[in-house]
Formats: C-alpha cells, structure tokens, sequence
C-alpha cells in the first residue's frame, strides 16, 4: 500500500496519474457489491467495469479490478479515411483526430506519466 508520503513524492516528481489502491476483507463484501456501490454510485455506473480472476470457472480468484466511472473517454469510429477520435470530457467533445486511431492511443498515452 502506498503511504501519503509516497503519493506526495511521486506527484512532486510530475506524475499526472497515481493510481489508488484498497484492501478489502472478502467476508464482509464480494467484489460485485463493491462494483455496484462504488461504480454506480455516479452516472449509474456508465463507462465502469469489474474484472476478475478467477479458477475452475466458478469459483471466485485472487484478485478483483473495478474500474470507476472516468471523466474522459476516448470514442473512435469509421474506417480508413472516416476514421474519427475524439477525446470526450465531462460529455464535451474536446479534442478531435483524423489519424489512425491505435497511434492517435498511443500517442494520446504519451501525455501520461
């Protein structure tokens, strides 16, 4: 787990995107009541996910991953020359790309640290 003093440090050293992380006790929730109060906490839970591992396939894994509801997206669409990516804030529509959209991506993840 990271302390405040190494979110701190890593944000002093410029980076724009620190993930957080929580450690649960499984007999008191299961992953998918997690997911639905947080996730669906906000806008119903849209652009969220819940991924998890899991063995024998019924049998709960290891780890779970919940995705919170973000405020920018990428949305691509069209083929070849109709490609189209825009990159969508808060339902605005605040950036726009004619490129291939895997290397406008790629690039796009450039801007991360």
């Amino acid at each position: 787990m990271m302390t405040e003093l190494e979110f701190k440090s890593l944000a002093a050293q410029g980076y724009n995107r620190i993930p957080l992380m929580l450690e649960a006790f499984a007999d008191l929730e299961t992953p998918l009541s997690l997911y639905l109060k947080l996730a669906h906490a906000k806008d119903g839970g849209k652009y969220s996910f819940l991924l998890e591992s899991v063995v024998g396939g019924e049998r709960f894994g290891r780890y779970s991953f919940i995705g919170l509801p973000a405020r920018t997206l990428l949305r691509s669409s069209g083929f070849g020359r109709e490609a189209r990516t825009e990159v969508v804030t808060d339902g605005q529509v605040v950036e726009t790309s004619h490129v291939n959209p895997l290397d406008f991506i790629s690039d796009y993840q450039m801007r991360f640290k």
